[in-house]
This record gives C-alpha cells, sequence and structure tokens, in this order.
C-alpha cells in the first residue's frame, strides 16, 4: 500500500489515532543527510508479496540489472540499497501473481482497472516486490461493480476505509479490501481520484493505457504519487526523472544536482522558463551545495503539504472509525455483496463524501 493514496493513509492515520489519539501533524524532518536516489524499496512485509518477472535479481549480495549508477555516490554518502530476499514467496507459476491475474480479471472485456503506486513501480523495474496490490479504477457504477464482483468471488472482506462507490471516490476516498488465496493474505486498494493528478492526466492514462496488459501507471504519473511524507518515497522520483524522455518532465522531477545542472546547460532557456513551475530551478545558478539544499527543502515542504492532506482525512474520517469496530463485528461472515450495501447504509450517515480543501 503506497502512502500516495487518501483514504489508505487517512484511514491508517484514523485507526491509529483511536487507538492512541495521536492525530496532531508531525512535523517533517531532515535525515541530516543527502537523499541517495538511487536506494531501492525495503520490502519490510512478505505475505502476499508482488514479484513480477524481471531482470533484477539478488545473487551474491548484488542487484543484477538494477538502475545505471545504483553503487555510485549520487548526492553525498552513498546509502546501501536494502533488498528483498530472494526466498520470498512466489504465487502460482513462475512469471504469474495473484495481482497480474486480478488486474486481468479486472478487466475482462474492458479496461476499468490501471496497477500504480509499488507495483507500478516494481513494473518499471525500481523495486522487487510490492505488499499489497493498488489500482485506479474508473470512476463509474458498473466499473466498480464489476470489481467487487472479482473480489466477491475470491471470499474478499473490507478493511477500514471507504465503500467501493463513486459516491466517495469521487471525495478523493479510497476502498481496501483482502482475502486469502493459496495460504496467503491478498492485499487491495483502490481510488479514482489519485493525490496531485489531474482530470487532464487521468484521461490521458486511460487513452494511453487501453489495450495494455499489465495497464500501469507511467513515469510521470508514478512520480507525483511518490510525492508523500515519507523520506524513502523520494529516491523513486529521482529515478523516475533519468527515465524521463523529455527535458521539461527530468526538469521537473529530478532530484539529482549534477542532472539538473547539466539539464541546464544544455536547455538554458527551457530552465528559465520553468522556475513557476519548479522554483528550485532558480539555485541552479547559486553552485551545487545551493541547489542540494534547495532540493531537500522541497522534499521537506511536499512532505509537509502530504502531511496536512492526510490529516484532514483522518479528521474527516474520525466518526467512521470510532464507529468501524463494532461495524466489523456486525458484518463479520456476510457475503461481500451484503457487507457493501451494509457500509453504504452506515457511510451515508457519518463518513461525509467531500473532504474541504
Amino acid at each position: 500500500m503506497d502512502r500516495g493514496g487518501s483514504f489508505d493513509n487517512a484511514a491508517s492515520n484514523a485507526r491509529s489515532a483511536n487507538r492512541n489519539k495521536n492525530l496532531g501533524l508531525r512535523p517533517a524532518k531532515a535525515s541530516g543527510r543527502p537523499i541517495a536516489e538511487d536506494r531501492l524499496l525495503r520490502v519490510e512485509h512478505v505475505e502476499a508479496q508482488i514479484r513480477f518477472p524481471c531482470r533484477a535479481q539478488v545473487a551474491r549480495g548484488r542487484i543484477r540489472g538494477a538502475p545505471l549508477g545504483w553503487k555510485r555516490r549520487l548526492e553525498g554518502p552513498h546509502v546501501a540499497p536494502r533488498i528483498a530476499s530472494p526466498a520470498l514467496p512466489r504465487y502460482g507459476l513462475p512469471g504469474v501473481t495473484i495481482y497480474l491475474d486480478l488486474t486481468r480479471e479486472f478487466n475482462a472485456g474492458s479496461l476499468r482497472a490501471v496497477i500504480c503506486s509499488g507495483p507500478a513501480a516494481v513494473l518499471h523495474r525500481l523495486a522487487i516486490a510490492s505488499k499489497d496490490g493498488d489500482w485506479i479504477l474508473r470512476e463509474d457504477s458498473a466499473a466498480l461493480g464489476h470489481v467487487l464482483g472479482v473480489l466477491a468471488r475470491h471470499g474478499a472482506r473490507y478493511r477500514f476505509g471507504a465503500p467501493l462507490d463513486a459516491r466517495w471516490m469521487s471525495g478523493g476516498w479510497s476502498a481496501h479490501l483482502e482475502f486469502r488465496e493459496a495460504g496467503l493474505r491478498v492485499r487491495t486498494d483502490f481510488f479514482t481520484r489519485p493525490p496531485r493528478v489531474s482530470p487532464t492526466e487521468l484521461e490521458r492514462m486511460w487513452t494511453e493505457q487501453e489495450g495494455q496488459d499489465p495497464p500501469f501507471t507511467d513515469a510521470r504519473m508514478l512520480a507525483e504519487m511518490k510525492k508523500t511524507d515519507r523520506e524513502k518515497d523520494y529516491p523513486f522520483l529521482g529515478e523516475l526523472a533519468r527515465r524521463m524522455t523529455e527535458p521539461r518532465d527530468r526538469f521537473l522531477y529530478s532530484r539529482s544536482a549534477d542532472d539538473l545542472i547539466e539539464l541546464a546547460r544544455r536547455y538554458p532557456e527551457l530552465a528559465l522558463e520553468l522556475v513557476a513551475a519548479r522554483p528550485l530551478l532558480a539555485r541552479i545558478a547559486g553552485g551545487r551545495r545551493q541547489l542540494l539544499e534547495a532540493i531537500q527543502l522541497e522534499m521537506l515542504d511536499l512532505m509537509e503539504q502530504n502531511e496536512v492532506r492526510l490529516w484532514k482525512y483522518s479528521a474527516a474520517s474520525a466518526a467512521w472509525a470510532e464507529l468501524w469496530p463494532a461495524l466489523a463485528r456486525e458484518i463479520e461472515g456476510l457475503e461481500l455483496t451484503a457487507t457493501h450495501a451494509c457500509l453504504i447504509q452506515r457511510a451515508e450517515y457519518v463518513l461525509p463524501r467531500e473532504v474541504s480543501a
């Protein structure tokens, strides 16, 4: 589950708040050292690990086929990437995962779901595993109903979150379900309006991913979704920027001072043009040290912006979080269709569909 979503984290925060009453904003702090752009995702959970076929193989403590220069000292002291154990479980046949199978079921006959967040990072060859599945869904009742039907056939149950219904999904909430298959817990997270992604970009995504197998978000959209309140997500932005082909996109997403200085040397007019969109580009003229500091400060600003957004969803879902333990007991043992109807009925009076900006 990626912290790029709204209710996935707001829900988690609200649930935590219900336990420890800690809903306050925590200030983002600098790590005290420059970010190593090429640090790979550390996998912390082993249940239902997603394992896509890729060139990255773990052998003799090295990553073969990893992004070029991952061992190079880029922006300061090297931080060795933490990698997943080669013994992590696979689902089914080699090269086939439950999350890819689910994506095909979701999209049977029509494109309804696009892989995003952690699993998309795997498909971009930036990670070797993700602990759950994340999808952007079409925001219409027919598409959501089809996905819910697929999950019902797998015996899924709701985790704390919003109902998988367009009335809440259109407000930026997200839905979370899970089921067990082949002895593994399979966690699924859904939203229709990912944060920081414009309606125009969403429409472009649906057009570009039509007919793709598997469909997944491109580098630019994944970079926007990785602008979370977790420091470990930001190395992904730097590596994604290096895979972008347009100089404009690389200017807007790069986290390497050296790369930005080189881009400015090659495209000086474009660098000046984009200062309004990314103010730190004005610091390129001040040299590498000033630019490195600006990159760090930009990250802290983005982290705090996401914390504020999540706090608003946490506050809006506080009553829903308080009701959830009793509601979970009430729906225990029910089939998913009955559970879904019950959640909608209760959410109408407790969970607001929109969260004020």
